[in-house]
């Protein structure tokens, strides 16, 4: 999950505080901060993007480095490829099979050998008009 990001320094402040929180469950988790995907084409939604995109991947470089959290570089996997986006913010089926196995493989160490889901990635939502 990514704290909303309003400015830079909440931003950073928002992210160490969620750390914060769950370093305090008895479980003592692992904490692996994702990379946010490229905004594909340039045509990102929400006021998003590319150059937005790389600001907080420096922020939450730092962020890791000083939490010592690892880092799942899903910007780096889809970089050169706008076509795993269905409607360039939310991965495609194909794109999320990719991003599964990123995920497995950062926090397992090994590539995913097993069968590819057969499940298809969530539709995005979609806003109903008022009648």
């Amino acid at each position: 999950t990514c704290p909303v990001f309003r400015s830079k320094d909440e931003f950073v402040a928002d992210y160490k505080d969620m750390i914060s929180q769950f370093a305090k469950l008895p479980s003592k988790p692992r904490f692996f901060l994702c990379h946010p995907a490229p905004i594909p084409n340039g045509k990102g939604k929400y006021g998003q993007n590319e150059k937005g995109i790389l600001e907080k991947i420096t922020m939450i470089d730092k962020i890791a480095q000083d939490e010592k959290a690892g880092v799942i570089d899903v910007h780096g996997v889809f970089k050169d490829h706008p076509e795993l986006f269905a409607d360039n913010l939310h991965p495609n089926d194909a794109g999320a099979t990719v991003l599964a196995k990123t995920v497995y493989k950062a926090l397992t160490g090994n590539e995913f050998t097993g069968a590819d889901p057969v499940v298809a990635a969530p539709a995005p939502a979609v806003k109903k008009e008022k009648k």
